[in-house]
């Protein structure tokens, strides 16, 4: 199956997603947010506040492990380190050398790791999943965002009032205060007291009430990976996670989406769902089969008769090496 997935996100609290902190001219430390230049529709050159997609990415690749882990009814100390690593942190960077063909099944027996893909060493399984940028819907972006909003209007009526780029970006100042003496110079065999000092930090933010568009594309896809990747978005929605961008211990980030996603297979539309999440998960079939539970249940079903083989591998192969063939061998996955 082929899925795509049309994102409506709309900005409840403050967003950061930052570039990098510099000097402003006076000084003080300033923390951007990332921008991106785009062509407008007269040709000319503009940079915007964008959202990399690789951040959701990185959000949702997390929420998969705790899928995987609470749907097997597996505890997390229960994993071996090297599976850990594949499961929350994308890869192990070492020299050990393991057939692609056994990759390709650890990522079977791992529905997460079959979806967003990993690295081993200089071995990599590609990610069943494309995550674009996340633009934000102003004046500027139109050629970027204007074909999803136009799903969105037919589909719930969303009629958005694009303002300027540049009206969407703020900045709040903050002190840093020193906690006590802080001794300096001692890697070049000096020390020198500093008093206590206070320091003055501003952060750039995208201000909330924006909306911004993007989509997530899902190829080549199982009953049981789709039923996984729904499991992320449940969980996704709810109120302690629903949220982008960093600074979130300070209430930024908090977001609501709308998700339109159609369900491809033998290339014709099978399903079309819209989707909300808001601080809880529904479900709203459009049109074509309702197959969303059935992909859920087969999902839960697929990690359950493969339990025994997963525990099995992390008793005899808690550290992936070249020996894991000769398991696989012996086993049909």
């Amino acid at each position: 199956m082929y899925i795509n997935c049309k994102l409506l996100i709309r900005a409840i609290n403050p967003i950061h997603h930052g570039e990098g902190t510099e000097k402003d001219e006076k000084g003080y430390l300033i923390t951007r947010i990332k921008k991106m230049e785009v062509f407008l529709k007269d040709g000319s050159i503009a940079e915007v506040p964008i959202l990399y997609g690789n951040s959701l990415r990185g959000i949702m690749r997390d929420i998969s492990a705790e899928s995987f882990i609470e749907n097997s009814e597996i505890k997390r100390e229960e994993i071996p380190l090297d599976y850990q690593a594949l499961l929350w942190s994308a890869g192990i960077l070492n020299e050990v050398k393991v057939r692609s063909s056994d990759l390709t099944k650890i990522a079977k027996l791992f529905p997460p790791l079959s979806l967003f893909g990993f690295s081993f060493g200089n071995d990599m399984l590609s990610s069943k999943m494309i995550f674009s940028h996340i633009y934000p819907v102003t004046q500027e972006t139109m050629l970027q965002t204007e074909d999803i909003l136009d799903v969105f209007s037919k589909k719930i009526g969303f009629k958005p009032i694009p303002i300027k780029a540049s009206d969407i970006v703020g900045e709040v100042s903050r002190t840093r205060t020193n906690d006590g003496i802080e001794i300096i110079g001692k890697r070049r065999g000096k020390s020198k007291e500093v008093d206590i000092s206070q320091m003055i930090w501003t952060h750039e933010f995208i201000k909330p009430g924006i909306f911004f568009v993007g989509d997530i594309q899902l190829t080549n896809t199982e009953k049981y990976e789709l039923g996984c990747f729904l499991d992320i978005l449940e969980r996704y929605s709810r109120a302690d996670k629903l949220k982008i961008g960093g600074l979130s211990s300070i209430g930024y980030g908090r977001i609501k989406a709308d998700v339109f996603m159609e369900i491809h297979n033998n290339g014709k539309i099978m399903s079309e769902y819209l989707l909300t999440l808001n601080g809880g998960f529904n479900k709203k079939l459009i049109s074509g089969e309702d197959i969303l539970e059935d992909c859920t249940n087969e999902y839960r079903k697929y990690l359950k008769s493969n339990l025994k083989t997963v525990k099995e591998l992390f008793k005899k192969h808690s550290v992936i090496t070249e020996k894991i063939k000769g398991f696989f061998d012996k086993i049909a996955i």
